[in-house]
């Protein structure tokens, strides 16, 4: 994908001029792929060569200018240089107040920051703009659980999951892992299997799965999440598994952690079919993962 963005780069110029609409496109997925490939510094560039071309031929206040300014934040923030990335997200609130966009990158910093009045107040007007954003009602559920409103973040996490279309699965898992907290464990595995029901492309979910099975003893179905979790990382037909190169790096921790995991159950001495193999596959993978990708 990387290649076939540089030929594009190269030709289109050419062809449709500097400023067209589909250079400024191809321009922007090469920063794109870049940032996904966690090459953030090169990355970088692109992102800006695209805001200046649009604010020139389009204008600041433009609507394919504003997903510029605040695209170059969010890379900004990746790269840990928030006081820049906060900029960028207050220039596109400035030229659009009901950016919802801006308003949660602009929470996100608030509360990585421990600023949690902030942060509540830019989610809850993100909230505002539009009830049903599942990435805002997940971050107040967040401030919930850390200021100890256990039933606040739980109702905000039912509420994230019964909405249609959620691309991932992050609110189950969290609602799952909450109710074990709780001690409410039958409630936490319920809520697993339904992860893995809605969204079976998922790893996490079928993990989350195994690990409220592992702390019931029910070991034998324990391992067999954790392996069907295996098995999509290693599918070359998954979108979310290892053939991604652009997402290789999001999965080192995941298997360290799954190893950890299974490794915890053979030390305990229980007989689990299939155990050792698939600690070993686990072990494989992990290895096979290139050292400049990074823990993820």
């Amino acid at each position: 994908a990387c290649q076939f963005s540089r030929d594009a780069l190269h030709c289109q110029p050419r062809v449709l001029g500097d400023d067209h609409r589909d250079t400024l496109l191809s321009i922007s997925e090469m920063g794109f792929i870049l940032s996904a490939q966690g090459r953030l510094n090169e990355a970088e560039p692109y992102y800006r060569e695209v805001l200046q071309r649009s604010r020139r031929v389009l204008g600041d206040d433009h609507p394919n200018t504003l997903p510029s300014i605040s695209n170059l934040g969010i890379l900004l923030v990746a790269q840990g240089r928030f006081d820049e990335a906060e900029a960028e997200f207050r220039q596109t609130l400035e030229l659009q107040p009901d950016h919802g966009g801006a308003s949660l990158r602009l929470g996100y910093l608030a509360s990585r920051r421990g600023d949690r009045d902030l942060a509540q107040r830019q989610f809850e007007e993100v909230i505002r703009l539009a009830p049903d954003n599942w990435e805002a009602l997940l971050a107040l559920a967040a401030l919930d659980e850390e200021s100890g409103n256990r039933e606040g973040a739980e109702a905000r996490l039912r509420t994230v999951i019964a909405l249609e279309n959620l691309p991932v699965p992050d609110g189950h898992v969290r609602l799952s892992r909450l109710l074990e907290a709780a001690g409410r464990e039958d409630e936490a595995i319920e809520v697993a299997r339904q992860t893995t029901e809605r969204f079976p492309e998922h790893d996490i979910a079928w993990r989350q799965l195994g690990q409220a099975l592992k702390r019931q003893g029910r070991l034998d179905e324990a391992v067999e999440a954790f392996a069907r979790a295996h098995a999509l990382l290693r599918s070359p037909g998954s979108q979310y598994g290892m053939n991604r190169p652009e997402i290789r790096h999001t999965h080192r921790a995941k298997l360290r952690h799954d190893i950890d995991q299974l490794k915890y159950l053979k030390k305990r001495g229980i007989e689990v079919s299939g155990l050792d193999r698939l600690i070993v596959e686990h072990e494989a993978l992990q290895a096979s993962l290139p050292d400049s990708l990074g823990e993820g």
